[in-house]
């Protein structure tokens, strides 16, 4: 009755207090509210999300001032409008979609449907057991969130070591050089103030000068088809599903190779069994689709070039892949409940989440 009375006016009287009735309303309008139960209809492709539509009156781009977002800025817009419309639901949340809507064409399955990666990686399992529903929100719903300085600095430096051990490799690299290559890969972005920009770039400034040093007593890379084993790019197959991920660097050793993974966080001196996964799937890797030995793994800690190793040993490396595959397996049949605790105050989403801990 309210939807046929247009704008003419609505019904006052909460009848929902009194029947059990079906409260019909649009994504837009249900923001703030929750219900028991949701249903979603008509997810099909074009309609959820949207075709992006041009304004009715074109502004020409001239007179335009600010800069105007670019690539999937709408489907972003599209999908942050989603994940509203499912965290209405309480109790139980519906999905729906079919093939035939009366047309001459048959209606495809909204893109949004597609919850569960194509693959996984180290990061993604390792937000999963952090928190579910932060693996949700990232990976899942593709929720953005802010960069971070931490991230553009790891970045610069994995790059500028990338250039300096494969060129080191075929020539004589001065310290000037890698100094130079460091200031062409530095990447200016999501620094809060010019002066953590530049404490971070003295800081990448005197390691890669530990570095340098460091490099020129062991330098112990792999050569695998003339080429240095520095940025191995890998994919497993396990039960149907790939994990993916890329090894800094493979130094070859007495009895096989050393997994390397640069580090630009704080030091450890010890390992727990969580801090080793990551290198522990790497040596999956290495010994599944490289064919290699694994028989040690290493956080290489560039701050101080310290180093966190431990041996590898093949009975490991079978728990670690019985340990991928559980987790992959938590992954498609969870509910994605929040894990909360001390590191929700880290948790890029605590702006937003109702669960938090701080």
């Amino acid at each position: 009755m309210e939807l046929d009375a247009g704008e003419e006016g609505i019904i006052n009287k909460k009848i929902e207090s009194q029947f059990d009735t079906v409260k019909i309303m649009t994504v837009h309008s249900s923001k703030g509210l929750e219900f028991d139960y949701v249903f979603l209809p008509y997810l099909v492709a074009r309609s959820f999300p949207s075709d992006q539509k041009s304004d009715p009156i074109e502004i020409p781009r001239d007179l335009v001032k600010e800069v105007l977002p670019g690539g999937d800025f709408h489907i972003q817009e599209e999908r942050r409008l989603f994940y509203v419309a499912l965290t209405r639901a309480k109790k139980g949340l519906f999905l729906t979609w079919s093939t035939d809507h009366g047309g001459k064409q048959l209606k495809k399955p909204s893109r949004f449907l597609n919850f569960l990666p194509d693959h996984f990686s180290y990061s993604q399992l390792e937000s999963f057991r952090k928190c579910p529903l932060e693996y949700k929100l990232k990976n899942i719903l593709k929720i953005k969130t802010r960069g971070k300085s931490v991230f553009s600095f790891g970045k610069t430096i994995h790059s500028t070591l990338h250039r300096f051990v494969e060129k080191s490799l075929k020539e004589k690299v001065s310290l000037e050089e890698l100094l130079n290559i460091y200031d062409e890969e530095w990447i200016f972005d999501w620094y809060q103030s010019e002066k953590e920009r530049e404490d971070f770039y003295n800081k990448g400034k005197e390691s890669l000068k530990l570095f340098y040093d460091d490099f020129k007593k062991n330098n112990n890379v792999l050569i695998i088809d003339e080429e240095g084993a520095l940025e191995k790019d890998f994919q497993i197959k396990l039960n149907g599903d790939v994990v993916i991920g890329k090894i800094d660097r493979i130094d070859e050793i007495e009895g096989g190779v050393e997994i390397i993974d640069y580090k630009t966080g704080s030091p450890k001196k010890t390992l727990t069994k969580d801090d080793k996964l990551q290198l522990l799937i790497y040596a999956l890797a290495t010994k599944k689709v490289l064919g290699l030995n694994p028989v040690k793994s290493t956080y290489y800690y560039l701050d101080d070039c310290s180093k966190a190793s431990f041996d590898v040993k093949d009975k490991m490396i079978e728990e670690t892949e019985s340990e991928i595959k559980e987790l992959i397996s938590k992954i498609k049949r969870s509910n994605f409940k929040p894990s909360v605790g001390w590191h929700c105050k880290f948790c890029d989403f605590r702006d937003i989440c109702a669960h938090k801990k701080i």
